[in-house]
């Protein structure tokens, strides 16, 4: 089955350790693991393994837009499945949900992608939990978690990134059944 896994994130280095990055965590440790290069097109870092049909793709078109960035390798490729992993609030620090469909959730990476591509596409959402403070939603998605927690979510995108190999050798439902 052809699969596409987009993971989303912010593209500079000053974001490279926030929450908000997870999606390119997880990216990064399944380009390691499937021995597949991310190479650099105008939008995104993408890498391929054209015989097992597997996709992995890291928007450079900063969060709100990775919508734009993920469109033209979908329409190119035209995968049988694609898989949105992100970072999200509703998910305790260190867990996972995987999800068939659904909403945006709030989350303006997923509505970028929705607005372009529609909802019908599977997610493996990353938890960060909320913040214990007054602090913003922005701000503390934008922040490099302590340590206790950046251990956490180590774990958490490792799991992430087993759940999308499960996804690739036992289906979706597999994965689903395992990891939630």
């Amino acid at each position: 089955m052809k699969t596409l896994f987009a993971g989303l994130g912010n593209p500079t280095p000053e974001y490279e350790k926030t929450r908000h990055n997870l999606g390119f965590w997880v990216i990064d440790l399944m380009s390691k693991e499937l021995k597949i290069a991310l190479k650099k097109t105008p939008d995104a870092l993408v890498g391929k393994d054209k015989e097992k049909e597997i996709f992995l793709v890291k928007p450079l078109t900063f969060m709100n837009h990775s919508g734009r960035a993920i469109l033209p390798l979908y329409e190119k490729t035209k995968p049988d499945l694609l898989v949105l992993i992100y970072d999200d609030m509703d998910v305790s620090v260190g867990k996972i949900k995987i999800k068939e469909k659904g909403g945006s959730g709030g989350h303006k990476g997923v509505q970028s992608v929705i607005s372009c591509l529609g909802n019908n596409f599977a997610r493996i959402r990353v938890g960060i939990g909320r913040p214990e403070d007054e602090e913003t939603a922005e701000d503390f998605v934008l922040s490099e978690p302590c340590q206790k927690e950046k251990k956490l979510l180590i774990i958490a995108c490792e799991k992430a990134k087993d759940a999308a190999m499960t996804i690739i050798e036992d289906g979706l439902h597999q994965a689903m059944n395992r990891y939630n």
